[in-house]
């Protein structure tokens, strides 16, 4: 602000300028910050990882795996068929069951040879 306008209407510019911003809101301390928005989730997620497979056994594991690595490669191949169109949709989900099949489909079938 400017220290003098003329006719000494200053203060009361600095006056209202005061009034409005005289008691700031102190945001929530960091380390309580970090442990809501990090690590209650984190235990929330390795809890109901537990539950899953404490309850539903190998069966499961495949199953979570299988879900994550499925939501993972069509991330990948979305990213990388936005630069080039060079593979359709149906090329695209033979090569991750072809990948599925020999990691985890050897123990959902398993065949003796």
């Amino acid at each position: 602000l400017p220290s003098s306008i003329g006719d000494g209407s200053t203060s009361v510019v600095a006056e209202s300028a005061s009034s409005t911003t005289s008691t700031p809101i102190k945001p929530k301390s960091s380390k309580w910050s970090n442990v809501q928005e990090r690590t209650v989730p984190a235990v929330l997620m390795l809890g109901g990882a537990y539950a899953w497979i404490k309850y539903t056994g190998t069966n499961g594991v495949i199953a979570l795996f299988t879900f994550l690595q499925a939501a993972m490669y069509s991330e990948g191949t979305n990213v990388v068929s936005s630069s080039s169109n060079n593979i359709n949709s149906l090329e695209k989900w033979f090569i991750f069951l072809t990948f599925w099949i020999n990691t985890s489909g050897r123990i959902v079938f398993p065949i003796e040879w």
